[in-house]
């Protein structure tokens, strides 16, 4: 991720720059911004382009409407939106930045979801590792289920983890078998069949039945294949 510019300096830039496209003056800006109930000076509309005025939703759907008059007086509309670019990083204050292509996705009316530089960075290390499974086991699943084997392996837990160990497979090799069986995780799947409120015994006797049904799959396949070498 870019190093992250404050919030009000992006759209303060973003601002200047649907101004001058529209060749708007400072006063025009000012005059318009005056009629709304802002007390604007040419000086007040330089400030807010340099980010030297706090952000207010009221002061920013006011410079909208005002960047929404080309200098001919023909309408062309500007959203919130539009002062936030797609690509760098907004820094949204002092402890917390994310992407610019975020903040932009949420004024257009996504839900807010915003993710720091760290989470970032995790989402795209879990994203490789998840693609590593789907590559290393693709004979095991079924065709077509990339996605689906990257939706099981982040549902994956300790007894995920665990299976595969009494199994002597790995974590590709679990989640392949997961998709082709019954399209969901493990943990899913028993809770899938066991009633509410099952007994410990029933549940490990599900478990039992799911691990045979793993086993019985994985060397149905790699045993075909390796007697086929």
């Amino acid at each position: 991720m870019s190093e992250a510019e404050k919030l009000a300096e992006v759209m303060g830039r973003e601002a200047k720059r649907l101004r001058l496209e529209a060749g708007l003056t400072l006063e025009d800006v000012a005059r318009d911004a005056r009629l709304r109930g802002l007390k604007w000076s040419t000086a007040r509309v330089v400030e807010f382009e340099n980010g030297k005025i706090p952000l207010a939703l009221g002061t920013l759907l006011i410079v909208c409407e005002s960047l929404g008059w080309s200098k001919s007086m023909t309408r062309r509309p500007v959203k919130l939106s539009d002062l936030v670019p797609l690509s760098g990083s907004v820094q949204l204050n002092a402890d917390f930045s994310t992407d610019a292509a975020v903040v932009k996705g949420i004024l257009e009316g996504q839900e807010v979801q915003l993710y720091g530089p760290e989470e970032v960075q995790e989402m795209e290390q879990r994203h490789g590792e998840a693609m590593d499974i789907v590559v290393a086991a693709q004979d095991l699943a079924p065709k077509n289920s990339s996605m689906l084997m990257m939706r099981i392996e982040q549902e994956h837990g300790l007894a995920e983890k665990r299976l595969a160990k009494s199994l002597g497979i790995n974590s590709a090799e679990l989640v392949a078998c997961e998709a082709y069986l019954w399209k969901r995780s493990m943990s899913a799947e028993r809770a899938q069949r066991a009633e509410d409120n099952a007994s410990a015994q029933k549940l490990g006797r599900i478990t039992r039945e799911l691990k045979a049904e793993i086993k019985d799959h994985f060397e149905s396949i790699r045993g075909s294949r390796n007697g086929n070498d």
